[in-house]
């Protein structure tokens, strides 16, 4: 009788033969679950995008025309609101205070359209007195009527005035005044000379329109500074240098007036005291 004198090890008792499992960790589990949840992610997002193309695609031109143009409008919307509480924040300043006529000329009368031209000018205007006149009661058509007195040295801007409407003028002013009136002034001592011009045009429109192409003349030839044209405020002006002379010049009814000095500071005084 043949013995079988193999021996059972204690660790084959009860369990097939072969490698004993590695047993997994907590942290592995843990891991392998994240795993799987974003593998399930993935696959409803591959999903759900498939849907919405598939969606998409089947939406009309005219549908996607409609919605673009919708969208559109909010934002056309959206930025014409914020024009319009800009501009209801900054219409006062811009319209009313940065704009405003200095030396408070706005709230000055203009001479009656009758006003001979030599009373257009006053013999005393502040510390400033009026030294040499050259009214003309009616400005003529000819270039000899704009010529200056010898007693004063017009500058550019004066002449582009005193020239306005004749053919072969300095610059290009279309209408002619009716009459104008033409001084110099300064202060007690003959020094701090300021030229002064009034030119009456028939009507105010034409006034207007001579302003603003003395403006235009001024900024190319010079330079110019703060200015209200086209009657935006009751009354026109603007600064401007040409070839080192300051000029303010203003514009009333039918009415232009230039002061123009070599220092600023004697145009402002004088156009302080203006009384037009």
């Amino acid at each position: 009788m043949a013995v079988n004198s193999s021996k059972r090890t204690p660790s084959g008792k009860g369990r097939a033969g072969g490698p004993r499992p590695t047993p997994k960790r907590r942290g592995q589990s843990n891991e392998v679950a994240v795993e799987e949840l974003i593998d399930a992610v993935k696959a409803d997002a591959k999903t759900l995008t498939k849907m919405t193309q598939s969606r998409l695609s089947n939406v009309s031109r005219r549908t996607w025309w409609l919605v673009i143009m919708m969208l559109a409008a909010v934002v056309l919307a959206w930025a014409a609101l914020i024009v319009v509480q800009h501009w209801e924040e900054t219409r006062g300043l811009v319209l009313h205070d940065a704009l405003a006529a200095p030396y408070d000329i706005e709230a000055r009368a203009y001479p009656a359209l009758d006003t001979p031209a030599e009373a257009m000018l006053s013999v005393k205007v502040g510390d400033y007195t009026l030294l040499t006149a050259a009214p003309e009661a009616e400005a003529s058509s000819d270039a000899q009527a704009a010529e200056a007195p010898p007693a004063i040295q017009f500058g550019l801007l004066e002449t582009c005035l005193l020239e306005a409407g004749l053919a072969d003028a300095s610059c290009s002013i279309s209408y002619r005044p009716v009459r104008y009136a033409t001084g110099a002034y300064a202060r007690a001592d003959g020094a701090h000379r300021v030229n002064v011009v009034v030119a009456q045009f028939y009507d105010e429109a034409q006034a207007v329109q001579a302003m603003s192409e003395l403006f235009d003349f001024s900024r190319a030839t010079g330079r110019t500074g703060n200015y209200a044209l086209a009657r935006v405020r009751p009354v026109d002006y603007f600064y401007s240098n040409l070839a080192g002379r300051y000029a303010f010049a203003w514009s009333s009814g039918p009415y232009i007036y230039a002061a123009v000095g070599a220092n600023v500071s004697d145009v402002n005084q004088l156009v302080e005291k203006f009384p037009y």
